[in-house]
């Protein structure tokens, strides 16, 4: 049994659970748990290993980041600001605010999805803990209300935000 499990990810060899407050490593045959990462997280939503099997966790409460475990559960890098950044107020793209989806491509640079609707965001961090860019989408994901310009048809206004189209 695991407390609130929520992200899963595996390194090729372990299964990695979040559950509760911890990260554990998952035995699927014994169907019993050992815990890997038990400190330096407030509340753990997803996870993502890289080629290295290091353990990425983004973390929500207080913390509003991403945070790199060795694979043997020690904190070794933070992604992102700690606390996030504000709710409300002058925007900070050093932060991030809820973040869930977390990848690592092959560059070793950590991709973000957060689960946020003002401005939906998706960052892209590199290896070094630095932001490397930031995408954004509109805070309206449904089929009605596009227009595009019939004399810059490669730009359209699409449920309150104007769009760049490629084709």
């Amino acid at each position: 049994p695991l407390h609130r499990p929520s992200g899963v990810a595996s390194d090729g060899r372990r299964l990695l659970v979040v559950s509760g407050d911890k990260v554990v490593v998952v035995d699927p045959d014994s169907k019993s748990a050992t815990d890997l990462i038990v400190s330096d997280l407030a509340a753990p939503i997803g996870l993502a290993v890289d080629t290295e099997a290091n353990v990425y966790v983004s973390d929500w409460a207080d913390q509003m980041c991403v945070k790199k475990f060795s694979p043997d559960g020690r904190l070794v890098q933070t992604f992102g600001k700690i606390g996030g950044r504000p709710w409300m107020g002058p925007y900070d793209p050093s932060g991030m605010i809820l973040p869930r989806g977390i990848s690592v491509d092959p560059q070793g640079r950590l991709w973000v999805a957060e689960d946020y609707a003002s401005p939906r965001r998706m960052s892209c961090w590199n290896p070094d803990g630095s932001l490397a860019f930031e995408k954004y989408g509109t805070t309206w994901y449904s089929g009605d209300g596009c227009y595009i310009f019939p004399d810059q048809p490669e730009r359209a206004f699409f449920n309150g935000a104007f769009v760049d189209l490629d084709w």
